[in-house]
């Protein structure tokens, strides 16, 4: 596989199994959250699933593996970054000279590429920063060569359909994604190092012509798009910082960007809240690991953490049926770490092995053999 997309860390959690919760760029990932390590309640029975005996997912879920090439048929080395349809994956191809470049459309049934821009491959105006794709369009953010990332960035827009990229923004803030719900681009904004007042992450409508309009301050948008979520994530922390956090839990409140509405998920009882998406949570109680949807039903559990501080990093995909889960030793989180795709429906789990990789907008690579890689996409689960 090529290059993977870069990541960034977000905040923690803690319970009886000191847990740690990665906020990943890109992802629809968890918010993180510190939990209260003194509650010790019962929570209510549903039935466990113990991780170690879990399947390998590609033999739990063969519908849903992909073989995808590492290489477009120029030759040029691309990696996935989200699915269009049950056939055309986007990817982003590598440049000699930049670390990513311009977004594509594979067909990987035919194997034809669709380009969305109308510079060549080899042109050095533009890099790649994030892309998405909406319910119509695929949205692309672009780096104008400049001064790393203080270079201006630039919103495109694409019809999932078919046709070119149309800018339709430009930016000078640091941090920009952008997402597309029913038609409406929404980007997110976020300025470092942050200001002394006001908030650093604003999100935006962007209107015909380049306009944009306001729509929140303080929230950041993510995979779960039209939610956004709290900008505010706290850093990574040792074991002994986790160990020392005991105050209690406040679940977030997302905000949905087209309709106004807010949600606060609600915690059960006995539950210990680590991580929280628009639709799912991630807690501990005192049998394991458990996942509930935003009103407290649907309880599912988790077993066979094994002993120890295990270090957890969560990553939700945008329906919030499906996490990826990976264990480690929080003191020695350099070490070797289990992954996991759960389904918080059926209450499955499919074994990812050890380091792996975990989900990138519903995209979870399964390993490379000869010059094609193997992805599970979630979407084809049933």
């Amino acid at each position: 596989m090529s290059t993977s997309p870069p990541v960034s860390p977000g905040g923690s959690g803690v319970g009886r199994v000191a847990a740690v919760v990665l906020v990943v760029a890109g992802l629809a990932a968890g918010v993180a959250l510190r939990a209260d390590v003194g509650r010790r309640l019962e929570v209510a029975s549903v039935p466990p699933v113990d991780l170690a005996t879990a399947r390998p997912a590609a033999e739990l879920w063969p519908q849903a593996v992909v073989s995808i090439p590492d290489n477009l048929p120029d030759g040029r080395p691309a990696w996935p970054a989200g699915r269009v349809d049950e056939d055309r994956y986007l990817m982003v191809p590598s440049d000699p000279s930049l670390p990513y470049h311009l977004p594509v459309v594979l067909d990987t049934r035919t194997g034809d590429v669709r380009e969305l821009f109308s510079d060549p491959p080899g042109s050095r105006e533009r890099t790649w920063v994030w892309a998405s794709v909406g319910e119509r369009s695929i949205v692309a953010v672009t780096a104008v060569a400049g001064d790393g990332q203080q270079s201006t960035k630039e919103v495109w827009t694409a019809p999932r359909a078919g046709g070119p990229a149309q800018r339709r923004a430009v930016f000078d803030t640091q941090d920009v994604t952008a997402y597309e719900v029913g038609g409406t681009v929404y980007a997110s904004l976020r300025r470092f190092p942050p200001p002394e007042t006001g908030p650093a992450a604003t999100i935006v409508r962007i209107l015909d012509g380049g306009r944009t309009q306001k729509v929140v301050d303080g929230f950041r948008m993510r995979s779960w798009s039209p939610w956004a979520g709290p900008e505010t994530t706290r850093g990574l922390q040792t074991g002994e910082e986790l160990r020392r956090s005991t105050a209690p839990a406040a679940a977030p409140t997302f905000v949905n960007v087209a309709t106004g509405e807010r949600r606060t998920p609600r915690t059960p009882a006995g539950v210990t809240l680590i991580a929280c998406g628009v639709e799912t949570c991630v807690g501990e109680s005192r049998e394991g690991v458990v996942s509930y949807r935003f009103d407290g039903s649907r309880q599912r559990r988790v077993t066979g953490l094994g002993p120890g501080d295990p270090y957890v990093e969560v990553v939700f995909d945008r329906s919030g049926r499906f996490a990826a889960v990976r264990v480690s030793d929080v003191q020695h989180p350099g070490g070797d770490a289990r992954s996991f795709v759960w389904d918080l429906t059926r209450n499955t789990v499919g074994a990812l092995g050890t380091n792996s990789q975990l989900m990138m907008q519903g995209l979870v690579p399964l390993g490379v053999t000869g010059d094609r890689e193997s992805l599970l996409d979630v979407a084809r689960i049933r």
